[in-house]
């Protein structure tokens, strides 16, 4: 272990922020999100895609955004309920990987760590080798 830059005046997370002291900043981003969709979203869903290293932004902000909306459905009753989900796009192994790193991090931070408790995922394409349609279509994703 590395001491702090300053003794006694620093907070140390650990690499990729994998633990419960990034779910402040986590809140705060949920907050911005269900505020903004609230009033500009028009009854429509949202998804938000987030690339997942460590995935602790994601499962973080999924349990924020699921709190947010609950307790939005149980305040306002007579208004129709937000849709937003999250979505993984894995950026260190594949889905599986991300996954596994969710659920271990659910379970530390007081979850349950159960896969149906945990952001959809996006899976790389089956029918070519992880990593070499990134590599042709300079990205995650091709379009068209």
């Amino acid at each position: 272990d590395l001491p702090p830059p300053v003794p006694g005046g620093s907070l140390w997370i650990p690499q990729g922020g994998a633990c419960s002291v990034a779910q402040i900043g986590s809140d705060v981003l949920a907050e911005e999100i269900v505020d903004y969709w609230s009033g500009n979203g028009k009854g429509m869903p949202l998804a938000v895609c987030v690339p997942g290293g460590t995935c602790t932004t994601a499962l973080l902000l999924h349990r924020s955004l699921n709190r947010l909306m609950e307790q939005r459905r149980s305040e306002k009753k007579n208004e129709p309920p937000l849709d937003i989900r999250l979505v993984v796009i894995p950026c260190v192994g594949d889905d599986e990987y991300a996954m596994r790193q969710m659920m271990s991090l659910d379970r530390s931070v007081g979850g349950r760590g159960r896969r149906e408790d945990m952001p959809a995922v996006l899976k790389p394409r089956s029918d070519i080798e992880y990593g070499s349609a990134r590599r042709r279509a300079k990205g995650y994703f091709t379009f068209g």
